[in-house]
């Protein structure tokens, strides 16, 4: 097997650079967004555990609904995205969804079990068809380097999540009508927030390419490579941590829900914090090579947990378990984000996000049969193999190890700017206290 060749991202040429307030306002209503939708989804399930008083079965058909249609929505969205005004796009979804929404605040009698199905189902529709849109906009409004750009993206919106994971623990004091409301002014603002970026008009006067998508992975031979790594290391890691982590906090450990939430919230502290890391980082010049080398330190995570070390130990690898994966996935769709082309990046980005998304439900069926047929552990075993595997095949089958990211040789890292700025600082300082030095 042939390795891809490795080509050199270039920054992509622009006739006038993006306005200096395009990329803040992107970030808000991408922050604004997510909250929303970290809310409605919050609330759909609390509504048929608690309001509703639904079976463990329905539950499931409704969360099935949520999940496997959006997969197929994501791909029409790709196509769409390329051959549309980005901005009119998603700002048609946050008004789309502020409609869902309204009913919901003015008529609470309408929390039935089918209203609640078709909403959940509506939204996570909705958000599937404009996701790919969403994330082609980064190149176009972003006058950073697509490295820290990528890595701004994932840390301000998983803020605006916590806060409404926090009003979403709040619902039986808040009621459904006043949840849903706040739900509908998180909408209303990513819609005023979007609107206030440029226009991103796509590729117009040519016939819709179908198959672009598929094309360009076929032509970019890394591009491909980097979605297919992607879904095997979350097919077996991230679904790993889905599946057999809960597990293992309650079968190995006999944990109590406490524990259970403590595990939970140990992985999402480093899973938000590996991104404010590569914050100071970035810029790097071979993301790929990084990319790698994380996988190895994942392995020996993983053998780590297999292992069975005390409670706090535990956590703490649970913590550094969520510090990797959140590096991996950043520096896997920064890559996918330089090398994409233009006339088709949404198309390509609709194929990295679905490879995401069916991981999920295809490890839960996957590892729960290995589980079932062994023990808790044993996902383990199988993510330090993965693991493993993925470094050795991407140094010797890809060209993620010589990759080299164009877009990382004329930026400067924080951590390099920090200390200019210091010593800068310190210099004129020098100067002002001795003025005739």
């Amino acid at each position: 097997m042939q390795p891809s060749k490795a080509p050199v991202a270039q920054a992509e040429p622009r006739d006038v650079p993006p306005p200096l307030w395009a990329f803040p306002w992107y970030l808000a209503g991408s922050s604004a967004w997510v909250a929303a939708m970290t809310l409605q989804s919050m609330l759909v399930t609390w509504l048929l555990v608690d309001t509703l008083q639904q079976p463990p079965s329905v539950l499931g058909m409704v969360r099935s609904l949520m999940t496997l249609p959006p997969l197929v929505f994501l791909l029409v969205g790709g196509l769409w995205a390329d051959r549309t005004d980005l901005r009119t796009l998603v700002c048609g979804a946050s008004a789309f969804a502020l409609v869902l929404a309204i009913p919901m605040v003015v008529m609470p009698s309408l929390t039935t079990v089918w209203a609640v199905a078709g909403l959940g189902t509506a939204f996570a529709l909705v958000q599937g068809l404009s996701d790919p849109a969403r994330n082609a906009m980064i190149n176009r409004v972003t006058r950073f380097d697509i490295q820290r750009s990528v890595a701004l993206v994932f840390i301000l919106p998983s803020l605006a999540s916590f806060g409404a994971l926090w009003i979403g623990g709040r619902q039986e004091i808040l009621g459904p009508s006043l949840s849903f409301l706040v739900l509908a002014m998180a909408l209303v603002c990513s819609l005023i927030f979007f609107w206030l970026c440029p226009k991103l008009p796509g590729e117009r006067g040519e016939r819709p390419d179908v198959f672009g998508g598929l094309k360009a992975l076929r032509v970019n031979g890394l591009v491909r490579d980097i979605v297919a790594i992607n879904f095997v290391s979350s097919l077996f890691n991230a679904g790993a941590y889905v599946v057999a982590a809960p597990l293992i906090a309650n079968r190995i450990y006999e944990g109590d829900a406490t524990f259970f939430a403590l595990m939970l919230a140990s992985f999402t502290v480093g899973s938000t914090s590996s991104n404010a890391v590569l914050l100071f980082i970035m810029p790097v010049l071979k993301p790929g090579r990084w990319f790698l080398m994380l996988q190895l330190t994942r392995a020996a995570i993983l053998a780590g947990v297999f292992l069975q070390p005390g409670e706090e130990l535990f956590l703490s690898l649970i913590g550094l378990w969520g510090l990797n994966m959140g590096c991996t996935s950043t520096f896997a769709r920064s890559m996918v984000q330089e090398l994409a082309p233009q006339r088709t990046r949404a198309q390509v980005l609709s194929f990295f996000l679905l490879s995401f998304m069916l991981a999920s439900p295809v490890s839960a069926f996957v590892l729960g049969w290995i589980i079932e047929w062994t023990s808790p552990m044993t996902p383990m075993l199988t993510g330090m193999v993965i693991s493993g595997g993925i470094f050795v095949v991407g140094i010797s089958a890809t060209g993620l190890w010589s990759y080299r990211s164009g877009l990382g040789e004329s930026q400067t890292s924080i951590c390099a700017l920090m200390y200019s700025a210091t010593k800068s600082g310190l210099s004129m300082g020098m100067k002002w206290v001795r003025p005739g030095r």
